[in-house]
């Protein structure tokens, strides 16, 4: 390898690097021009992160998440779990992927029992549908 291919490697490395911290960047700027806009409006109290009830979960859950897995545990599909909290089967099947992927599991089972070692809430009083 010469001294000049040796660059352009190393420059294309560094472009590449710059390309996504430009993204991130431009991300942070859209939202602060958002926060401007919003609060030239009169929007106050702009959310910064999680609730702080879901940060006080140590897998970040959210409260919702938290409702869905009891049914998750007690063996419900989306349908049933869509049913049972009045909520749309996408809205289920969001909140399950979540709550799979938050917990670092790959299926609902593994979540049950994860959440049994965690102490995270379970099943409450689950009524199953047909």
């Amino acid at each position: 390898m010469t001294s000049v291919q040796g660059v352009d490697e190393v420059l294309l490395e560094r472009s590449e690097e710059l390309a996504a911290l430009s993204s991130d960047l431009d991300a942070v700027l859209k939202t602060a021009r958002g926060r401007l806009v919003l609060r030239a409006r009169g929007v106050r109290d702009l959310r910064r992160g999680p609730r702080p009830s879901t940060r006080q979960n140590p897998r970040g859950l959210t409260a919702r998440e938290i409702e869905v897995l009891g049914p998750v545990a007690a063996g419900q599909t989306n349908r049933q779990i869509a049913y049972t909290l009045f909520i749309s089967e996408k809205t289920a099947s969001v909140h399950v992927t979540n709550i799979l992927r938050k917990l670092g599991v790959t299926s609902r089972g593994e979540a049950s029992a994860k959440a049994l070692r965690l102490r995270l809430p379970g099943p409450k009083s689950v009524q199953l549908v047909a």
